[in-house]
C-alpha cells in the first residue's frame, strides 16, 4: 500500500567508464584462451594415446600422432604468451586507476586543507589575543590565591601548629627544675642500706 503511494524508491546507476569495459573485454578474451588450451590438452591426450596404439602396427599413422601433438604442444606454448601478456596489461590498467585514485584523493586534499587555512585570517592577531586572555586569567588566579591567604591570621595559624607538635608541653617540662639535694639524700640511704647487709652476711 506504502509503495503504491509513494512509488518504489529509485535504485541508483552504476556509472561504467570506458576503461571498464576495456578490463570486461581483457577478461573475456583470456577466458577464450584458456578454453583453447584446455582443448589442446586434450588433443594432446588423444594424440599421444593413438601413437601408443600404432607404433607397432602403423608407424606413418603413429608419427602423424606425434605431428598434430608437437603442433598443440606449439599452440599451448603461444596461448600462455598471449595469456601472459593479456594479464600483464591487465595489471598496468589496475595500477594506473590506483594512481588515478590517489591523486585524486590528494588533489581533494590539498583543496580542502586550502580552504581551512584559508578560513584563518590574521593568525599572528589571533595567537596575540590569546596570549592576552592567558595572562588575564593568569592575573584572575592570582587574586584568587591571595583572597585566600588573607582568610586566616599568623597567631591563629602557628597556634595551631603548636597544638599540633605539642612544642608547649615540651617546654613545659624543660622549665622545670629538679633540686639537687633530693637527689643527694637518696643516694645516702642507699648506701647506708647497702651497709648493714654486708654487715649481716659477716655475722
Amino acid at each position: 500500500m506504502c509503495g503504491a503511494i509513494f512509488g518504489k524508491p529509485k535504485k541508483k546507476k552504476i556509472e561504467i567508464l570506458p576503461i571498464d569495459y576495456v578490463i570486461l573485454n581483457i577478461k573475456s578474451n583470456m577466458n577464450s584462451l584458456k578454453r583453447k588450451q584446455k582443448y589442446a590438452e586434450k588433443r594432446i591426450e588423444k594424440e599421444v594415446e593413438l601413437a601408443k596404439q600404432n607404433y607397432r602396427t602403423d608407424k606413418k599413422k603413429a608419427l602423424e600422432a606425434i605431428k598434430r601433438k608437437k603442433i598443440y604442444e606449439n599452440q599451448i606454448e603461444k596461448l600462455d604468451g598471449l595469456l601472459f601478456n593479456l594479464e600483464e596489461f591487465l595489471l598496468s590498467i589496475d595500477q594506473a586507476n590506483i594512481n588515478v585514485q590517489v591523486m585524486n584523493s590528494m588533489k581533494e586534499g590539498t583543496k580542502a586543507l586550502k580552504e581551512i587555512n584559508n578560513s584563518i585570517k590574521d593568525p599572528e592577531k589571533l595567537m596575540e589575543e590569546v596570549r592576552e586572555q592567558m595572562d588575564i586569567a593568569n592575573e584572575i588566579s592570582g587574586m584568587i590565591g591571595n583572597v585566600n591567604d588573607d582568610i586566616f591570621d599568623d597567631d591563629e595559624l602557628y597556634d595551631e601548629l603548636d597544638k599540633l607538635t605539642n612544642e608547649p608541653y615540651i617546654d613545659q617540662l624543660n622549665e622545670i627544675e629538679v633540686p639537687t639535694n633530693t637527689l643527694n639524700i637518696e643516694h645516702k640511704e642507699k648506701t647506708k642500706t647497702n651497709s648493714q647487709k654486708k654487715q649481716a652476711i659477716a655475722a
